[in-house]
C-alpha cells in the first residue's frame, strides 16, 4: 500500500507540474509576460533572486498607493522637524518607512501583479537636508524605494487562474518541497528626489511637495 501511495504521489506531482507549465504558456499568450516569467523561474528551480522592472511595477495603482503612503509619512515628519527649528541653520534627517501591497487574502484578481507576486512590500529609505533662513524653510533630499517579495506558496490558500479554475497553493508548493522547483526573492529599486520650500507659518496641507520622476 505504501509503495502504491508513493507512486500515486509522483504521478500527481507530474500532473501538477504539467498544469503549471500550461499556465506559463497561457500567461504568455495573454501578454502576462512578467507573471509567466516568474512562474517559469520557480519551475526551473534556480532559486536565484530575480529583478523586476520598476517601470512595470509602478504601472499598478497598488504600488503607487504604497509609495505615496511612505511619501506622506516623510512629508509629515519633515514638516514637524522644520517648524521646530528655532534658529537659522541646517539639519540632516535620515529615516525610513514601510508599506505593504496587500490583496487582503483574496484568491482572485485581474491584475498581472497578483499573478506575478501576490502580496509584496516596499521599504522607502530617505536622507534629507532642512535649511532654515528667517521665516523660510527649504527641504531637499532623496528616497530609495526598495520593493521585495518572496515568490512562494502557502498551504490553505487558493488562487483563481483564468482557464484553469481555483489552484491550491498546496499543489504549487509541492513542486518545491517534493520536486525540483524552487522559491526565490523578487526585488526592485527606484529613487526619487524631493524638494519643498515654504514659510515656517504655512499650514502643512498647503505646502507643495515636489517628488521628482522615479528613476
Amino acid at each position: 500500500m505504501e509503495r502504491a501511495a508513493k507512486k500515486d504521489d509522483k504521478k500527481t506531482l507530474t500532473e501538477i507540474r504539467k498544469k503549471a507549465e500550461k499556465m506559463v504558456v497561457a500567461a504568455k499568450k495573454s501578454r502576462y509576460k512578467v507573471a509567466a516569467a516568474n512562474l517559469e523561474h520557480y519551475l526551473n528551480g534556480t532559486k536565484h533572486k530575480k529583478r523586476i522592472s520598476s517601470k512595470w511595477l509602478r504601472s499598478f495603482s497598488r504600488v503607487i498607493n504604497a509609495e505615496e503612503v511612505n511619501q506622506n509619512r516623510f512629508e509629515e515628519q519633515l514638516y514637524k522637524q522644520a517648524v521646530r527649528l528655532r534658529r537659522d541653520g541646517r539639519k540632516k534627517v535620515r529615516d525610513y518607512w514601510e508599506s505593504n501591497i496587500d490583496y487582503k487574502g483574496r484568491g482572485t484578481s485581474t491584475e498581472e501583479l497578483f499573478f506575478a507576486s501576490g502580496n509584496s512590500h516596499i521599504k522607502s529609505a530617505g536622507h534629507f537636508k532642512i535649511v532654515k533662513k528667517g521665516e523660510q524653510i527649504k527641504i531637499t533630499g532623496e528616497v530609495t524605494h526598495d520593493w521585495k517579495d518572496r515568490y512562494d506558496f502557502h498551504n490553505g490558500l487558493f488562487a483563481y487562474i483564468p482557464g484553469f479554475g481555483m489552484i491550491p497553493d498546496s499543489d504549487m508548493k509541492r513542486l518545491a518541497t517534493e520536486g525540483s522547483a524552487g522559491e526565490y526573492n523578487l526585488r526592485s529599486k527606484w529613487k526619487q528626489k524631493l524638494k519643498a520650500q515654504f514659510n515656517i507659518n504655512e499650514r502643512s496641507n498647503r505646502i507643495k511637495w515636489d517628488w521628482g520622476k522615479a528613476r
